[in-house]
């Protein structure tokens, strides 16, 4: 007679990747943004190549997409911190081109970091999460999640993806027409009143 038995899977440090994706197209801000990569100055962070604006939050162009993005994220964060409320704290605007790329990277003082793919040409650059522990170290064969040691995730146009902030990252390069537009942001948490 075979014993039944009781077995319980306790996920100790899980690392979750919340996707959904917004309604509305946006293709004429991703043509803005292109106009305004080829006549400011861009940022130098993460990005090898390409153009990073600067912190559009506040930006008139980008009201209408902020208030798709809390839309969309708004049972995502609920979800995630139950006793807090998160916010969107600083947003910035990436577009490159064919070869560019941007290097392994966190994102500081953050708790949930986010992006959404605003354009994206056949054959862009997906988007590389890599695992930031010395367990990979002992891991022969990669045959579940459990032992993978990066994560690919493709650029969809209206992909929102929301990760841990601490969660490194990178955008490889890879040979494509015309710009891959992405959106990124930051957010910050606020405990709720009444908890400690």
């Amino acid at each position: 007679m075979q014993r039944q038995q009781k077995i319980e899977i306790n996920e100790v440090f899980p690392t979750p990747i919340f996707q959904t994706y917004i309604q509305e197209d946006f293709s004429d801000l991703a043509d803005y943004w292109i106009t305004q990569s080829k006549s400011e100055k861009g940022e130098e962070k993460s990005n090898y190549g390409g153009w990073q604006s600067p912190d559009v939050l506040n930006h008139p162009e980008m009201k209408n997409l902020l208030a798709e993005i809390n839309i969309s994220c708004e049972g995502l964060f609920k979800s995630f911190l139950k006793d807090m409320t998160l916010s969107i704290a600083d947003l910035w605007v990436n577009v490159n081109k064919s070869g560019d790329y941007n290097k392994r990277h966190v994102h500081p003082y953050s708790v949930l970091s986010g992006v959404l793919f605003l354009k994206t040409p056949e054959d862009c650059s997906d988007l590389l999460f890599e695992r930031d522990d010395s367990s990979i170290h002992y891991m022969a064969e990669r045959t579940c999640n459990f032992m993978w040691g990066y994560v690919r995730v493709k650029a969809e146009k209206n992909k929102i993806l929301l990760f841990p902030s601490w969660m490194p990252h990178e955008v490889e390069a890879s040979k494509f027409d015309g710009e891959r537009i992405s959106i990124a942001f930051n957010t910050t948490a606020i405990l709720n009143s009444g908890h400690e």
